[in-house]
């Protein structure tokens, strides 16, 4: 508030008649561990405890496995295909399509595992998000490369004549 605020009356509403302020202390300038402040309070070291809270996100590793695994066989596929003598060379490129279930499985089998190490997440599913998230990565990067030698390939190796 302003120092010059004055009520209705002209009076300013945070001191009496003396000027003084009716709401200070009665001791001026009690030091923090002086008796004599009346809001000073022992402080007590208080332990974290995890075991006390219940974690509040529901683990999901059977989606998570249910996409990396639908992402390795898109992978498999497509290494299938790429080293097939038929025409099946064509489809090579469906080992991309592995990217599409793959790399959503690692994401969410990463944030899912930040959730357990910050204790927000149940700790007893840990395995099998890590699983998933193993088959997702092995998934996207058979994929991958995959893809890359199926258009590489698409480039440099002649047509029929």
């Amino acid at each position: 508030m302003p120092s010059n605020y004055r009520d209705k009356d002209g009076r300013n509403p945070f001191s009496d008649e003396h000027g003084d302020n009716p709401f200070a202390d009665d001791v001026a300038g009690a030091e923090l561990g002086d008796d004599s402040n009346p809001y000073y309070t022992q402080a007590t070291q208080v332990e974290y405890a995890p075991d006390e809270f219940e974690p509040f996100l529901a683990p999901r590793p059977g989606k998570i496995i249910g996409l990396a695994v639908v992402g390795l066989v898109l992978a498999g596929l497509g290494v299938l295909f790429l080293f097939s003598m038929a025409f099946l060379y064509q489809f090579a490129p469906l080992g991309m399509f592995a990217l599409v279930f793959s790399l959503p499985a690692f994401f969410k089998a990463r944030c899912d595992l930040q959730a357990i190490k910050k204790g927000a997440m149940a700790r007893d599913k840990e395995g099998a998000t890590r699983l998933g998230m193993v088959l997702a990565i092995l998934g996207a990067a058979i994929g991958l490369s995959v893809g890359v030698v199926a258009v590489a390939g698409a480039f440099f190796v002649p047509g029929p004549l």
